[in-house]
C-alpha cells in the first residue's frame, strides 16, 4: 500500500537558483527533487529545532488554573496562571493580570471550556 505525499512539490527554478538545487542534489547523492527538499528540511530542523519550538506551550490544566512552559525566560520554566472566582487570572512570574502568559492561556480551547464551567 503506497502513502500519498502530505505536500506536492513544484520546483520553478531558473538561472543560479536552478543551477545551485542542482549541485545540492549532485552533492546529495538523490535522484529526485523531492528528496533534495525533504533531506534540506530534515537537516534545517535538526540544526534549528530549538529555535522553531513555540517560545509558549501549554502544559497542564486543572479548574484552579493553567501551567504555560515558557522557552523564552532562562532557564525556561513552567508558569502558572491562576483562575479567580471573580473571572479574571492572575500570572505567577508576572505578577499581573493583564500580561502574554494570560493571553495565551486565555487562547487555549480547553481553557475556555473550564472557564465556562466556573
Amino acid at each position: 500500500m503506497s502513502k500519498k505525499p502530505l505536500v506536492r512539490l513544484r520546483l520553478d527554478l531558473s538561472g543560479t537558483e536552478a543551477d545551485q538545487f542542482l549541485s545540492v542534489k549532485h552533492h546529495l547523492g538523490v535522484k529526485n527533487d523531492t528528496e533534495v527538499v525533504r533531506v534540506l528540511v530534515n537537516r534545517y530542523w535538526r540544526d534549528n529545532k530549538e529555535e522553531l519550538q513555540p517560545t509558549l506551550q501549554h502544559f497542564n490544566l486543572d479548574e484552579h488554573g493553567v501551567m504555560i512552559l515558557d522557552r523564552s525566560v532562562e532557564p525556561p520554566r513552567i508558569i502558572q496562571v491562576f483562575f479567580k472566582p471573580d473571572g479574571t487570572a492572575d500570572c505567577e512570574l508576572c505578577e499581573s493580570k493583564r500580561c502574554r502568559h494570560i493571553q495565551f492561556a486565555l487562547s487555549i480551547p480547553k481553557v475556555a471550556e473550564v472557564l465556562e464551567r466556573r
